[in-house]
């Protein structure tokens, strides 16, 4: 995982939650991911490469769960 750039420990959902996106200038330009397929990490790995420049790399948003489920309001 050293070619990659990763969070070194996993992170909470609540902790990266925002209680309102609106008007906020950090949550643009995600790629969004709804569920989990087999193949996530061959689609992830080269959006986060290290020889990408900080310009040029993607945020993800994976959404996983229980369609029933609520986050909490």
């Amino acid at each position: 995982m050293q070619d990659y750039y990763v969070w070194d420990t996993p992170t909470s959902s609540m902790n990266v939650t925002l209680a309102s996106l609106e008007n906020d200038p950090l949550v643009k330009n995600h790629i969004v991911v709804c569920g989990i397929h087999s193949a996530i990490k061959s689609f992830i790995m080269p959006l986060r490469a290290k020889y990408l420049k900080d310009i040029q790399l993607q945020k993800i948003v994976i959404i996983t769960g229980e369609p029933d489920e609520r986050g909490g309001d």
